[in-house]
């Protein structure tokens, strides 16, 4: 367990680090093609970005707050890609004060940027939704890439599947997530 905590632990870090470097080039190519308004922007939506993700005060957080991290990434990205990014999000008023694992919604629109957006030449639409019923809090984290194959989505939701990218995403939002913990069921599409 120690040991996997620690790969897991270096992976993560190894990812921020990736993360921050590849900022910096977008940073110095906005400097380059004299695009320096959108700096403020990213720096800031950066900033606060990191300093969620090292907030370490808490396992829980309300939805709202996820959100807010959600939207930081989502402004970087847009920043990043352009016109190519589309995000869009619906959650009803009452759910924002329900509590969730933190670090939650972050990683899933991440992999949808990952899987979807950067491989392709093509925009890319990401939508979150957010339904809840008195026993579930259903997320769907959609976008309008190619999707994970039939049998490699069997083969995850099995927990028989290598990992791919740095094997974190899905597997660490199951073990993070039981009902018995949060008091309904965390239902993922």
């Amino acid at each position: 367990m120690k040991k996997e905590f620690l790969h897991f632990s270096i992976r993560t870090i190894r990812n921020k680090l990736i993360f921050v470097l590849s900022l910096s080039i977008v940073l110095t190519c906005l400097v380059k093609l004299g695009d320096v308004e959108k700096i403020p922007r990213l720096v800031s939506a950066l900033s606060a970005l990191m300093r969620s993700t090292m907030d370490h005060s808490s396992v829980s957080g309300t939805l709202s707050e996820e959100l807010q991290l959600v939207s930081h990434y989502i402004t970087i990205q847009q920043i990043r890609f352009g016109s190519r990014l589309h995000y869009e999000q619906e959650c009803p008023a009452a759910l924002y004060d329900a509590r969730i694992p933190r670090l939650l919604l972050q990683p899933l629109v991440e992999n949808a940027v990952k899987y979807a957006l950067e491989p392709s030449e093509d925009s890319c639409s990401i939508r979150i939704q957010m339904t809840c019923s008195e026993t579930n809090l259903q997320i769907t984290v959609a976008d309008n890439g190619p999707g994970i194959p039939t049998a490699r989505l069997t083969a995850i939701r099995q927990d028989q599947a290598a990992p791919s990218g740095s094997g974190i995403g899905l597997r660490n939002l199951k073990e993070r997530s039981p009902a018995a913990v949060w008091g309904y069921c965390i239902l993922f599409h």
